[in-house]
């Protein structure tokens, strides 16, 4: 494996595990999070990029 997908898989899947806690957090608390919303989108899109990167290599 690249160094390159290490760090970004390692960064993107903390920034989905932010998300998520933060969007769980803020439906135990009933309001609504936007920042936990654009966390998860951008967890998951830099997940995918970072695969799809992993396989053309």
């Amino acid at each position: 494996m690249h160094i390159g997908f290490i760090v970004g898989s390692t960064i993107a899947s903390a920034v989905l595990i932010a998300g998520i806690i933060g969007w769980l957090l803020s439906k135990r608390k009933g309001y609504k999070n936007v920042w936990a919303g654009w966390a998860i989108v951008f967890g998951v899109f830099a997940l995918i990029s970072a695969v799809i990167n992993a396989g053309i290599r």
